[in-house]
């Protein structure tokens, strides 16, 4: 660029005579003292005339090149005069973006705008000698456009205090970075920005690094936010194997949310999209699935709120294997048990009976909470509906309570733990309120007719101790009862006094046992006033029963932990799920262990063989038995610690459809039983399926339709919970067997268990008549502790037909009906003659688990070298599928 000069004309014309010179000179000066005493007084003022002594000043100015949009300096040369100079623009402009410094005469900024441009430069010396040049400037066009910075978020809402993170895109510059300003909060140097504690609004601005004089803002609005909750109250039902979407809809605070799952699960096929609250996929089960959501705001709030989703059949022909799954159950959530009416708050001197009389349907008792309330209390019939439960709570707020869907335990009663049980804490303790039995009464009875009852949160009911045998704490006259839930309740009894039963549901129609930890059920043998004890029980009568829920419960009773039959009637209890709990006996009840708890003897020829002196130990069978129940999922259940020394041999879970003697139930039935996915340890046997017909006389009972899968059976040790047994029907893996004048037990698959025993005496006992074979028998994929030789036996008449035939398939053959399937087993340690198909490994160790650990709470998924990786009939690993066992056990401990 070449600037074009338009000074003062100095003609040399050496032809003229000296004098037109000397006049023409003067001329110019003339003229030249009045311009520059014009700009100077347009320019800034200050000159008010032109002293004598003018110094000639020339600028000459060498324009660098300039570019739209990139920084620029270049510097206007002065020949002559005396320094200090002083520079301005008089005449034209430069361009946008640029600036001259009055000092030194350096152009510099950032043209913004491309183009020539003309503009009078004027310089001026400390003696007042002066400068003027007309200049050309010219900018060249960028060829990458303007330099721009985007920003995001453009607008923002935000709570005080709360963060957000902004960036800056900048564009056509190689400079990138930017430097944050905010004007109210504050903002990081990595456009971190931090609301103010008070409402308004705030701007924040990204101004591009370099100099280069581009910004760019954002609006800000900090404002109060609405406490974050989760919006979604009910989810709509899924139906098994069809697609499935609902949405969980959070509101308040600071979006983006953040979902998860506190506590539950969801069923088998279905997943929860933690960005958008979407539970997709297809269901894989049926039932009422309880979990409880929970959403996370930008600011790290936090809402939780539980949901259930149901899960149906599209018709009655939902099965799992042989078994017809439940046909529905019990919805069981404070939302599905609406009080809308009335607060009625208890003090511990009120009349409890008179206030529970005088309730409407749709009203709510709140004891108050740390109270006691003694006597039996009657709830009666009051022809309530769905909408309009009678709900006997705590008076304690919701907040001090575990949410729905977590069990509650004694310390919300002000106990710190009990001896030989699971340790458990909680953040609010004494929240119950008491309701005390008197002497040999139940502390809860359901009236005739009694419906549509919560019994809880926050109740502890009990009995006084040391007043003799007590026989329920939540009974039920001879009529039929229905809509009853309990829900986060602690029920037990004393440490040594014989109490019967926690909750009778015989004869009770849609009830459900949710959350709650029960306890403390036994009776001493030889010198108590009782025999059985439970947990729960039902099943017999004559009264319409069923449609039960048994969920996320801690189950204690040294008898049966739950028992459904075992008395006479007339009707089948159908439609139970029992999943997720607990059930378990304390060690401390076993003879011979630290720390024994006993009934108090003061015979001394009783209980001679336990070698405990003044005390009998309570009477011990099982953990969980059916004897009359038709439709059940054991599901997800964890079951540890049972031993012999009773009429029974320490096995964890037997099924035996049983007339008793007198008492017959023309019914009776054990069918469409499904187990599946529990954790069981810590007894002597695993599982039996059996008929038993004494002294029948009506049609005998039925065993049937029953699938086992993927469970984990471990710790089985006849050593140490035989406790002297030495019938052969202990240390078994599995016994299926029926009475000679039985209709055959029909439809029973054992598939994907793992069974780890110590020392077992046998692999299956089967016992029936040759005559009558049992049908559809199904044992396949699982891994089974075994020995050498003929390990298939009999049990009952000599003649059964297991007791007769050499080898174990000789056996097999002659007690069950040809099509019997026993195929892609790992059989540990057996051999010998078997059908065709299984596996034998020597020992446990060659199978190759993750962790044996001596077959007591290991680790049993296989390691990929092992032998009997996908395996099974099916494709699958042989033994259970130890990451389902694992996920629907989560949370039942």
């Amino acid at each position: 660029m070449s600037p074009i000069a338009l000074a003062d004309a100095r003609t040399t014309n050496r032809g003229c005579c000296f004098c037109l010179a000397v006049v023409f000179l003067l001329f110019i000066s003339a003229v030249s003292f009045a311009q520059v005493q014009r700009y100077a007084i347009e320019d800034s003022g200050e000159l008010s005339r032109i002293p004598q002594g003018i110094h000639p000043v020339t600028i000459l100015a060498h324009f660098s090149p300039a570019i739209q949009g990139q920084g620029y300096a270049s510097t206007l040369q002065v020949e002559g005069g005396i320094p200090p100079f002083r520079f301005w623009i008089a005449q034209g402009a430069l361009p946008s973006g640029l600036s001259l410094n009055s000092s030194t005469g350096v152009i510099s900024g950032v043209p913004a705008v491309s183009g020539t441009f003309a503009f009078t430069a004027f310089v001026m010396d400390s003696y007042h000698g002066f400068g003027r040049q007309l200049l050309q400037f010219n900018v060249a066009p960028s060829s990458q456009g303007h330099i721009s910075i985007a920003l995001s978020p453009q607008t923002i809402q935000l709570a005080p205090g709360a963060t957000a993170q902004f960036t800056a895109t900048v564009t056509n510059t190689p400079q990138t970075a930017v430097v944050w300003s905010a004007s109210a909060g504050s903002i990081s140097s990595t456009g971190l920005f931090t609301a103010p504690m008070s409402a308004g609004t705030a701007t924040v601005t990204a101004t591009a690094d370099a100099n280069t004089g581009v910004r760019t803002s954002a609006s800000v609005s900090v404002q109060s936010v609405s406490p974050l909750t989760i919006a979604t109250s009910a989810l709509s039902s899924a139906q098994v194997n069809a697609p499935y979407s609902a949405t969980i809809a959070a509101q308040g605070g600071t979006a983006p949310y953040t979902w998860s799952l506190a506590s539950g699960y969801l069923p088998s096929g279905l997943s929860l999209d933690p960005s958008t609250g979407l539970i997709a996929g297809s269901v894989k089960q049926a039932g009422a699935f309880a979990f409880t959501a929970e959403v996370t705001d930008r600011a790290a709030n936090t809402a939780v709120r539980q949901l259930t989703l149901a899960a149906t059949a599209v018709s009655s022909g939902n099965f799992d294997g042989p078994a017809e799954l439940p046909r529905t159950t019990v919805q069981s959530t404070l939302a599905d048990t609406p009080a809308p009416g009335a607060n009625i708050s208890v003090s511990p001197g009120a009349n409890l009976q008179t206030i529970i009389n005088n309730a409407n349907c749709g009203d709510t008792i709140q004891l108050q909470a740390g109270a006691t309330f003694t006597g039996s209390f009657t709830l009666p019939a009051k022809n309530c509906d769905d909408s309009n439960w009678i709900v006997i709570r705590t008076s304690a707020p919701d907040a001090s309570l575990p949410p729905e869907g977590t069990r509650i335990n004694p310390c919300y009663a002000g106990v710190a733990s009990l001896p030989g049980r699971p340790a458990f804490s909680c953040p609010n303790s004494g929240v119950m309120a008491r309701i005390l039995a008197t002497k040999g009464t139940s502390p809860l009875t359901l009236a005739a007719g009694a419906n549509h009852y919560r019994i809880g949160p926050g109740l502890e009911i009990t009995r006084p101790v040391g007043t003799g045998v007590a026989y329920g704490m939540i009974s039920k006259q001879d009529t039929p009862a229905d809509h009853i839930v309990i829900d986060r309740d602690w029920i037990h009894g004393t440490a040594k006094d014989d109490t019967v039963r926690g909750i009778y549901l015989g004869g009770v129609v849609y009830a459900a046992v949710v959350d709650s930890y029960i306890n403390d059920f036994h009776c001493a043998a030889a010198v108590g006033l009782c025999i059985d004890s439970q947990a729960i029980a039902g099943g017999i009568g004559t009264q319409p029963q069923g449609t039960w829920r048994i969920e996320n419960n801690f189950l204690e009773a040294a008898a049966e932990t739950i028992l459904f039959g075992g008395g006479g009637g007339t009707t089948v209890p159908t439609d139970i799920t029992v999943r997720h709990n607990h059930m378990f006996k304390p060690l401390t009840w076993m003879p011979g262990q630290p720390g024994f708890v006993g009934g108090v003897n003061t015979d001394p020829t009783q209980c001679l063989r336990f070698n405990e002196p003044g005390y009998c130990p309570f009477v011990v069978k099982n953990l969980f038995e059916l004897k009359n129940a038709q439709r059940l999922l054991l599901e997800g259940n964890i079951l540890e610690n049972v031993w012999a020394g009773f009429s029974q041999h320490a096995t964890a879970i037997p099924f035996q459809a049983l007339n008793q003697p007198g008492s017959n139930n023309p019914n009776t039935t054990v069918s469409d039983i499904t187990v599946r996915l529990n954790r069981v340890a810590h007894a002597a046997n695993a599982f039996s399926a059996n008929i038993v017909c004494l002294s029948c006389t009506v049609n005998p009972a039925f065993t049937g339709r029953i699938s086992v899968h993927d469970d984990v059976f471990d710790d089985l040790n006849a050593a140490v919970y035989g406790l002297g047994d030495i019938e052969l029907n202990t240390a078994k893996p599995f016994q299926i067997s029926q009475c000679f004048s039985c209709t055959p037990v029909q439809s029973v698959t054992i598939d994907h268990v793992t069974v780890l025993m110590a020392a077992p005496k046998a692999f299956m006992v089967l016992g029936n008549m040759a005559a009558t074979p049992m049908q559809r028998i199904e044992v396949t994929n699982s891994i089974v502790s075994s020995l050498p030789g003929t390990v298939i036996t009999a049990t009952g008449n000599d003649a059964s037909c297991a007791f007769t035939g050499f080898g174990n398939l000789a056996r097999l053959n002659r007690c069950l009906s040809p099509g019997y399937t026993v195929t892609a087993n790992a059989l540990i340690g057996a051999n010998g003659s078997w059908p065709t198909g299984n596996y034998f490994p020597p020992d446990p160790t060659a199978v190759q688990f993750a962790d044996y650990s001596n077959g007591n709470g290991g680790d049993y998924h296989l390691l990929p070298s092992s032998p009997y990786k996908s395996k099974g009939s099916d494709g699958a690993d042989v033994g259970a599928n130890v990451d389902a066992v694992n996920q629907a056990i989560a949370g039942a401990l």
